[in-house]
């Protein structure tokens, strides 16, 4: 076929689209189902009320147990005014040292945990002195809830981030009245002549929630 005949060749019209038949489009006003809102936020309601649940069980069944902390970021803008903790039981240089640790899984070629790596921390009561709490002591650690502990024991459960173990009692909030008077006692446990300590209930399942915070001789409750 030749170029002149190619260019007489009909050229098809572009079909418009069917606005007429076309599905109607959900107008501004229109509200989305009633479904589609509420199972979000049933699961939302549901997720907020077994933390609460599990700090309330704690609190009625655990173990009081007080753990040694230290800050590490005295104030966030972002969140108001909070005291960001980390524990002696976090450190993984701490932890390396327990009965247990050569067991876990750990990062290849790394002396740290794989990451959501749950472990299970053993800790031995102290006997307190005068009217100050003494932090217990980590005796051992396991991958699974150990069995069998003797009344001067508790496990306490965490899992690693690949840097440290989080327990979920890393943040601690200042109301408002109190926080110069608290930030200026935790800063002074900073020269090491005071210790800076968490108060926190451990239920039979390992979960810990926090009841107070020990500065030196002095008490907040949570």
């Amino acid at each position: 076929m030749s170029m002149e005949n190619l260019d007489r060749q009909p050229v098809e019209p572009i079909a418009e689209p069917d606005v007429v038949n076309a599905p109607p489009l959900l107008e501004p006003h229109q509200k989305l189902p009633f479904g589609r809102l509420a199972v979000p936020l049933l699961i939302q309601s549901l997720l907020i009320g077994s933390i609460a649940a599990q700090s309330i069980y704690a609190l009625a069944t655990g173990t009081t147990v007080v753990l040694k902390t230290m800050p590490v970021d005295p104030y966030d803008l972002l969140r108001g005014y909070y005291q960001i903790l980390s524990y002696d039981i976090s450190s993984f240089n701490t932890l390396k040292n327990l009965p247990g640790w050569e067991n876990l899984k750990r990062q290849k070629g790394s002396a740290n945990l794989d990451r959501n790596q749950q472990v299970y921390v053993t800790l031995n009561k102290t006997v307190p002195t005068a009217n100050t709490p003494q932090a217990w002591k980590p005796v051992a650690i396991d991958a699974r809830l150990p069995t069998n502990l003797s009344a001067d024991k508790i496990a306490i459960r965490g899992v690693s981030n690949g840097d440290s173990i989080i327990y979920g009692l890393e943040t601690y909030y200042m109301p408002e009245d109190r926080k110069d008077g608290v930030n200026t006692e935790i800063v002074s446990t900073r020269s090491g002549s005071r210790n800076l300590l968490v108060e926190v209930k451990v239920d039979n399942r390992g979960l810990a929630t926090p009841v107070s915070l020990w500065v030196g001789d002095k008490q907040y409750r949570f």
